[in-house]
């Protein structure tokens, strides 16, 4: 027999008590991560989640260097893809991996956001262009249609993925160069290709700064590089991601090198500053009731709490529907909140709230009594204005056994946008 069962009821509500919860909008405040030769993090401090959008770009492949045959080209380096998404962070520390520029002769390095270790948002890096022959390097690939749906498995509400453009082949006849590097993917599409010598444009809502990509704005990659010819040099591919001219060898004395890729790059912008998570969550029942304590510290643009109970722990139901008493206003000061539900489907929502709690200070006459008692009263009155009947709320209940069930918390502010506590099990007394 199950431990614990669902029955569907109706609630009655009573308050006594405050809570609150913080929710602070904030414009988007973009952390721009370039490379550095080792892992960096992004922080979701404690007490909030991030809503954001991640953008990366995988490293530009390396123009090709020929060393030996005069009068011969390398290709030019392939751009790198782009993978963009919409997702909330709990807090926490996260793991950014930027990719390393190919330089002549290497791949370019995948771009990543790791959030959690099955879980990591990533773009490839473009190819390099080859030394060996003229040909030049493919761009990074965008991420497929399996990555991307496990993706949205994870959270990802909303995504663009797009491809490296390639390297142009070296030419060997006639006026002859390295190939152009391909440029870098954006939000608005996939990189150009390399085009002759000269060096493919970004696509991305724009394009990069001049022959060399340059800095891109937000959501565009960079350009390529341009290859080299007899009397010129080949030029490296801008930040982030664009692919390397491809070099030229006219003869031993006159051997122009095809130049590096350009390194990747991770932004992160943070939309909005979800509700904070609850600083504790506790569930315990004595057999006919469960309790359910949590702590919170401020609210602003807040509207109600679900609290949702699981036999599982994936799939929960809410039992309990509560109105925030600072909906839409800003409120500071940690608060303790607490709800017992009995097997009657009752919901009573206990303790004092900062004013009453001040009313004990009047003492024992029968006058401040009397405020004590009217203070509570009309905190009472205004409490059962903030709890909201559920008429189709569930309500769970021990049984037999010792399986477990679990309880979380669903804060849901004025936009509608909810956060969610960690989840518990709840304790038998």
């Amino acid at each position: 027999m199950k431990s614990w069962f669902f029955n569907r009821t109706g609630v009655r509500s009573t308050l006594v008590g405050s809570l609150s919860l913080l929710l602070a909008t904030a414009s988007a405040q973009t952390t721009t991560y370039n490379y550095t030769g080792s892992a960096q993090t992004f922080t979701v401090p404690a007490g909030q989640a991030n809503r954001v959008t991640i953008r990366i770009w995988g490293a530009g492949g390396g123009g090709g260097t020929r060393t030996t045959s005069n009068n011969t080209a390398g290709g030019g380096g392939g751009g790198g893809a782009y993978s963009q998404v919409n997702i909330t962070l709990q807090p926490g520390n996260y793991t950014v991996n930027v990719g390393a520029a190919g330089t002549s002769g290497n791949d370019g390095d995948a771009s990543s956001f790791t959030i959690s270790p099955g879980f990591v948002i990533t773009a490839n890096g473009g190819e390099s262009g080859a030394g060996t022959n003229a040909a030049g390097g493919a761009g990074g690939a965008a991420q497929n249609g399996f990555t991307t749906l496990g993706w949205t498995f994870g959270g990802v509400t909303s995504f663009t993925v797009t491809g490296g453009g390639d390297g142009e082949n070296g030419n060997t006849i006639a006026t002859a160069y390295g190939g152009g590097g391909g440029a870098a993917a954006g939000v608005g599409g996939n990189g150009n290709d390399g085009s002759g010598r000269t060096h493919g444009n970004a696509n991305g809502n724009g394009t990069g700064d001049g022959a060399n990509g340059g800095a891109a704005g937000t959501g565009i990659g960079a350009n390529g590089g341009d290859g080299a010819n007899s009397t010129t040099n080949s030029t490296g591919g801008g930040v982030p991601g664009g692919g390397g001219g491809g070099g030229y060898r006219q003869n031993g004395g006159n051997s122009r090198a095809g130049q590096a890729g350009g390194n990747g790059r991770v932004e992160v912008s943070v939309l909005q500053v979800l509700p904070v998570t609850f600083e504790s969550v506790a569930a315990t029942t004595g057999g006919d009731d469960l309790l359910v304590n949590f702590t919170t510290l401020e609210e602003n643009n807040n509207d109600h709490f679900n609290i949702q109970a699981s036999e599982t722990g994936t799939d929960f139901k809410t039992i309990a529907t509560v109105k925030s008493k600072h909906a839409g206003a800003v409120f500071t000061g940690a608060t303790t909140y607490a709800v017992r539900i009995d097997k009657g489907g009752n919901t009573v929502l206990l303790g004092l709230s900062a004013l009453a709690v001040a009313a004990l200070a009047f003492g024992g006459a029968r006058r401040n009594r009397k405020l004590f008692m009217s203070a509570v009263l009309g905190y009472v009155l205004i409490g059962m204005a903030a709890v909201s009947c559920n008429k189709n709320s569930t309500e769970i209940v021990p049984e037999e056994g010792n399986r477990k069930a679990y309880i979380r918390i669903e804060q849901v502010d004025a936009d509608g946008h909810s956060s969610y506590s960690k989840v518990v099990a709840v304790v038998k007394n």
